[in-house]
């Protein structure tokens, strides 16, 4: 009996990372999604560092703006 549940579960698993679902025009299944999600994870962490250089840019700019006023 548990062979049997643990094929049926097998074969629905295997079903299921089949499917495709329409992303943006084009169809993708749940691998190419996750590569994707990767991917722009990766692009918003490097955004993120992008931001933080230009906020320490900015706040040495207005550090040194402010000592100049001085």
């Amino acid at each position: 009996m548990k062979k049997i549940i643990l094929v049926i579960l097998l074969l629905v698993l295997v079903a299921c990372s089949e499917e495709t679902v329409n992303l943006e025009g084009e169809a993708v299944n749940y691998e190419e999604l996750q590569g994707k999600v990767e991917d722009k994870e990766s692009e918003l962490k490097q955004l993120d560092q992008k931001i933080e250089s230009a906020n320490s840019e900015l706040n040495d700019i207005l550090k040194a703006t402010n000592e100049r006023k001085d």
